[in-house]
């Protein structure tokens, strides 16, 4: 080859890469830290996801300060269990606990935590560090922990990242890293590949590994979403037990258009959700006594969750089957 014709092939190769790295760098940064975003992760001890022993989220709600810093709040809420394998919607919380404390740097890339708790040695609790750097470059090594304890829980080692990316991941432009990272399941050769994505943490299967109390296996995530509990089909089923015995729902087989609410409390409230979450209609202050609930033609038949709370508090959440 010519080398006037070399020095060009070689001068436009340069100018592509730093083009495309312009292109990646000048991405606009998808915060991890947002109101309202829920993780829902299924979790096996068994190591499959065709029989899940626990469905759960990781849900962003409200906000908490420390050493002048601001936070969003990661709570690990854990749903219902069916008898069966798969996990329908609404998924119904029925416990919930402060998980951890998280904060975006936008224009470092980065996110920092503080762990509550400490599922592995590598990840100290109430010490802020870095959950994710998004700012990394093909063969830069990445040492935050949670990433870490994923691929090596217990012998934490640097990850090195094999290339970066723009994809597009639940509808959004998102920064990539993909590293040869491997987790090996079970003691079969099978290895999958750790991609770090911008505002999500680890690609299919959430920003955290896995909660302290979930034990060992494999998740896989099943969605992520922004919104009100409502907007993602969940609804809490964390319930005051002190006062269950106040509230009766009768029938749950429902084949004239409507059913019984006995209440002994003051200020109670209803609601019923269908199927997907979505609430399809709402009560407040409820007679003390025996009242008659209608349902609406619209509806249709199926399965509803009719749910009855008092002074903001869930006191009872019962499945109806309209007929």
């Amino acid at each position: 080859m010519h080398p006037k014709l070399l020095f060009t092939t070689y001068f436009v190769s340069i100018l592509f890469l730093l083009f495309f790295s312009s292109i990646l760098y000048a991405q606009k940064y998808q915060p991890m830290a947002i109101e309202g975003a829920h993780w829902i992760i299924q979790h096996d001890h068994d190591n499959t996801l065709w029989s899940p022993d626990q469905t759960f989220s990781f849900t962003i709600r409200g906000d908490s300060i420390w050493q002048g810093k601001t936070y969003k709040k990661v709570f690990v809420e854990y749903f219902r269990k069916e008898e069966m394998a798969h996990f329908p919607r609404p998924y119904e919380v029925t416990s919930s606990l402060l998980y951890a404390l998280i904060r975006d740097e936008p224009i470092e890339r980065k996110v920092y935590v503080i762990h509550e708790y400490s599922e592995f040695t590598n990840c100290t609790p109430h010490t802020e560090v870095v959950l994710y750097d998004f700012s990394l470059t093909k063969g830069e090594e990445f040492t935050g922990c949670s990433a870490q304890q994923f691929i090596y829980p217990f012998d934490p080692k640097p990850i090195i990242i094999d290339s970066v990316s723009v994809i597009n991941y639940f509808d959004a432009e998102r920064r990539v890293l993909f590293s040869e990272g491997a987790l090996p399941i079970d003691e079969l050769a099978i290895f999958l590949p750790l991609n770090l994505v911008e505002g999500i943490g680890i690609q299919d299967w959430g920003i955290f590994f896995l909660p302290f109390s979930s034990g060992f296996g494999i998740s896989g995530l099943i969605d992520y979403c922004i919104g009100s509990d409502a907007d993602c089909g969940i609804i809490t089923a964390i319930e005051d037990m002190n006062h269950q015995n106040q509230v009766t729902i009768y029938p749950n087989l429902i084949v004239d258009s409507s059913f019984w609410v006995e209440n002994k409390l003051n200020d109670t409230s209803l609601r019923i959700y269908d199927t997907s979450g979505r609430i399809v209609a709402t009560h407040y202050n409820l007679s003390i006594g025996k009242q008659l609930i209608g349902v609406e033609a619209h509806w249709g038949k199926g399965v509803y969750f009719v749910q009855l709370s008092n002074k903001g508090r869930v006191v009872k959440t019962e499945r109806v089957v309209v007929h």
